[in-house]
């Protein structure tokens, strides 16, 4: 069954209470998969995602409103394997609640938590903040253009 939560975020602490439920979702799924494959990939770019800036609006589809082009969807693991299927990439919001997720899942780093951060251009920024508080930024070794990710991490 498919869940849509259509909410509204006028700080970073809400788009950060929706990546950590993102991310609880994700592991989730993760727990699912090793019961059902007995495995489970580490990273990833096992499972073949790449970073890729969201597009919101399709200037073809008429369905596409002033609404619609503003929200920030933040896709759950499974839906992301749709997405490459289809081949499209995943942003930062789907990309760092999964890989907080497999952390946990993998027991590399229970504690490991979303965590959204200002940037310079004044968006947000979703990352891992690991147990030891250094953050985790997978967006740049999926292929987020990499002085986008430096400047990122230096705002963190």
């Amino acid at each position: 069954m498919r869940i849509a939560i259509v909410g509204e975020a006028h700080s970073r602490e809400a788009v950060e209470i929706y990546a950590g439920a993102t991310a609880a979702l994700d592991g989730v799924f993760c727990e699912g998969w090793r019961r059902k494959f007995g495995t489970l990939p580490r990273d990833l770019s096992e499972w073949g995602i790449w970073y890729e800036r969201e597009h919101r609006c399709h200037p073809d589809n008429p369905d596409d409103d002033e609404l619609t082009c503003s929200e920030e969807r933040f896709a759950t693991l499974p839906e992301m394997l749709r997405m490459r299927d289809r081949g499209q990439g995943a942003d930062c919001d789907d990309i760092a609640p999964a890989h907080c997720a497999l952390l946990r899942a993998h027991g590399i780093d229970p504690k490991a938590r979303v965590k959204v951060i200002d940037v310079p251009s004044g968006n947000y920024h979703v990352v891992v903040l690991r147990g030891n508080g250094a953050i985790d930024d997978a967006c740049g070794r999926l292929g987020m253009p990499m002085p986008t990710a430096a400047n990122i991490r230096k705002a963190g």
